[in-house]
């Protein structure tokens, strides 16, 4: 884990730098406040901050303020470094948003073990985030977070005024296959599946369980042609694997129902379109990939 020291005296960020790297961590530095606050709006920021209370530009205890307020993707754990102790001080700070300080002078093992607790902490909200918003079968994102995920990646397009690329895909007969091996190996072809899309996802693309055999795709960046490929791309990779399972390998195919829209569309009518198309899509034989009609189209049952 990256740790970002912001301290404006250079021999004592150096020094941080030095007790930090010796002791195995990836250190970034910054000189002030507002290059620190620049450090965390790029990708992949440090979770971790010391931040020196007192900095020219903007004070350490700005600054958290200030990161406190922001929307990080991930949370973070800072901690003031300040050569003040008195409760009405350290409670500015806390006030601010820091979640713990340490005085100078500091002790180094004293600094380990704060430090280490910090990592304890985020550890501990990571694994709470990742149980709130995976399926617990699949570790694929659960139907609530991987509709937030379609409601920002739509207002991202809006913004970057390019498409969208929203796909429902579904298991062909996926009865047969609990009918015929069980329930349990019917759970290991759910996971295998998401291990598939998984290994074949770009970092950006979101993979979400809605539900039963039913996943939702939301592909940035795609527009009507390239999405076409990339979908059909998807599902001959099914259709050209097998899952293991404990009752021996499973083979399947998937049909999918997709729709490109603009960044102000609705997510419910983009999840509606792409429902009806995946029913044509299982309407014409399944194994195959529907994209949404511009007139809509009329429900059908077949699974």
């Amino acid at each position: 884990m990256k740790i970002l020291v912001a301290e404006d005296e250079p021999t004592s960020r150096r020094m941080l730098e030095k007790i930090l790297t010796v002791r195995g961590y990836d250190v970034v530095t910054a000189s002030d406040g507002r290059s620190a606050w620049r450090t965390m709006q790029g990708g992949d920021p440090p979770r971790l901050l010391l931040l020196d209370w007192v900095m020219s530009g903007m004070s350490g205890v700005e600054l958290c303020k200030k990161l406190k307020q922001a929307e990080l993707e991930k949370p973070i754990y800072i901690i003031i470094v300040t050569a003040m102790s008195k409760e009405k001080d350290l409670l500015k700070g806390f006030e601010a948003g820091a979640d713990d300080y340490i005085t100078k002078p500091y002790n180094a093992n004293e600094l380990q073990a704060r430090i280490g607790v910090g990592m304890k902490m985020l550890s501990a909200q990571d694994s709470l985030i990742y149980t709130a918003n995976h399926d617990y079968l699949t570790g694929a994102l659960n139907r609530r977070a991987v509709i937030d995920a379609l409601h920002r990646e739509l207002a991202r397009a809006g913004r970057e005024k390019k498409a969208l690329t929203t796909a429902i895909l579904d298991i062909d007969r996926f009865k047969n296959i609990n009918d015929t091996y069980g329930h349990m190996v019917g759970d290991e072809v759910l996971k295998g599946l998401v291990r598939k899309l998984q290994s074949i996802a770009r970092p950006y693309d979101y993979i979400g369980r809605l539900g039963g055999e039913e996943f939702l795709l939301v592909l940035p960046g795609l527009e009507s042609v390239d999405s076409g490929r990339r979908l059909e791309a998807v599902r001959q990779e099914v259709e050209d694997c097998s899952i293991t399972t404990d009752g021996g390998d499973v083979g399947l195919t998937i049909s999918i129902g997709a729709v490109v829209a603009e960044g102000d569309a609705d997510v419910d009518k983009i999840i509606g379109s792409a429902d009806r198309a995946l029913y044509r899509a299982k309407d014409e034989g399944r194994n195959r990939v529907a994209f949404a009609r511009e007139k809509g189209e009329a429900i059908t049952r077949t699974r």
